[in-house]
């Protein structure tokens, strides 16, 4: 019973009663996602900041990954990232970028498995997904590194979240606590 608690996901005040939040999905979704999800390597392409101090708010967030190339190496999830965050407050020539540069720009836009163009992931085949990020599954509360392991619907909705630090290995959670 306390493994179910851990995993749960606590819907905050903000979007209890207002369901035009696309982010409701995530908390309609999770327990099928930890339950029958894909563990992939993901990154913060951007994150309320006060996910990158000491707090107590569980918030939003953009995770970064590919269910499609199984050998998918952090870096090069960050070089994408970078490309994508630097998209913010743009205005594209690239039709094809205007949906991402949009949402980005946006910050309170939610995307579910949005696919990024290969015009900014190369050879990789991205997705971006908006998760509320549960402090409580971070090794100390709170985002010290752009990549971490995450669990993935692998089809529609693309909910992603971050792997509970209970189930990262060793070394993973060393690398995270300062």
């Amino acid at each position: 019973m306390e493994r179910l608690s851990y995993l749960w996901l606590h819907r905050p005040e903000w979007i209890q009663h207002y369901s035009g939040d696309g982010l409701i999905n995530v908390f309609r979704h999770a327990d099928e996602v930890f339950r029958n999800g894909t563990v992939v390597w993901g990154m913060f392409v951007q994150a309320n900041s006060l996910l990158m101090q000491p707090g107590s708010d569980d918030l939003p967030a953009d995770l970064l990954y590919s269910l499609e190339d199984d050998d998918v190496l952090p870096v090069e999830l960050q070089d994408v990232g970078r490309a994508i965050f630097q998209l913010k407050g743009q205005t594209p020539s690239d039709p094809e970028l205007r949906p991402l540069t949009a949402h980005m720009t946006g910050e309170m836009s939610r995307v579910l498995g949005m696919t990024v163009p290969s015009s900014i992931s190369g050879p990789l085949r991205c997705r971006l997904s908006t998760t509320h990020v549960a402090r409580k599954h971070l090794p100390d509360g709170q985002i010290r590194l752009p990549c971490l392991p995450i669990v993935v619907n692998p089809c529609s909705p693309f909910v992603a979240l971050p792997l509970p630090a209970r189930f990262w290995p060793e070394a993973m959670l060393e690398m995270w606590t300062p």
